[in-house]
């Protein structure tokens, strides 16, 4: 299971549809960082915060995957003027040029937090995303997916500009994505990508898995 921390990225993948991916964000983290909107980091003011998760592909036809494409990022995330809680679906260039589609639902409201997990599902040309057990978008009108290549994490808190509080609130800004099913097992094996196997649940090892920090 892939650990998501501020801004990790996995790369060199190879997950092939179909394909769920499982994001969670604990209500722990959810709490803990809810916690500290309003507090005054040097000239900031802590005012939002967001886990997210970008998913960039290959296409079907580019058997090397020398180049990926953004694909469509997961954003779940709450700023304390609005006080409640948003998952935010943006499909990227991939799907939708020159500019992304958006699709936003409201989670919970201040107070009945929950953990958050959201499923993301890739089959053939459709793509659907269900959180906390409620659709957001389901679609069957986009590009095949040849292969998930990376998934990157871009998590922070920012302040009433919108700027990123940089080096702030680390511990708070992690996730979990577990790949449900869909693997290609053969071609993960010939890259030498070590695999956990736990009842039909495939999990990537972290620590073993490349890591570059953008």
């Amino acid at each position: 299971m892939p650990i998501m921390n501020d801004k990790v990225t996995y790369t060199g993948l190879d997950i092939r549809p179909p394909v769920t991916l499982q994001m969670t964000v604990s209500k722990e983290k959810i709490l803990s960082a809810k916690g500290k909107f309003g507090q005054t980091v040097g000239t900031q003011t802590v005012d939002n915060v967001r886990w997210g998760l970008e998913v960039h592909v290959c296409p079907p036809d580019q058997i090397d995957c020398a180049t990926t494409q953004f694909a469509l990022s997961i954003v779940v995330s709450s700023d304390r003027g609005n006080s409640r809680w948003i998952i935010t679906v943006n499909f990227e260039s991939y799907y939708v040029s020159p500019a992304p589609a958006s699709f936003q639902q409201e989670l919970f409201k201040f107070g009945s937090e929950t953990d958050v997990v959201v499923n993301i599902t890739i089959s053939d040309g459709q793509v659907s995303v269900v959180a906390n057990g409620r659709p957001v978008v389901v679609t069957d009108t986009f590009k095949k997916v040849g292969q998930i290549r990376t998934l990157k994490a871009n998590n922070y808190f920012y302040d009433t500009a919108g700027a990123e509080i940089t080096e702030f609130g680390a511990s708070d800004l992690v996730y979990n994505v577990t790949i449900l099913k869909g693997f290609d097992i053969g071609a993960i094996l010939n890259v030498v990508i070590p695999l956990v196997v736990t009842s039909s649940v495939l999990s990537i090892i972290p620590r073993l898995l490349a890591r570059l920090r953008v």
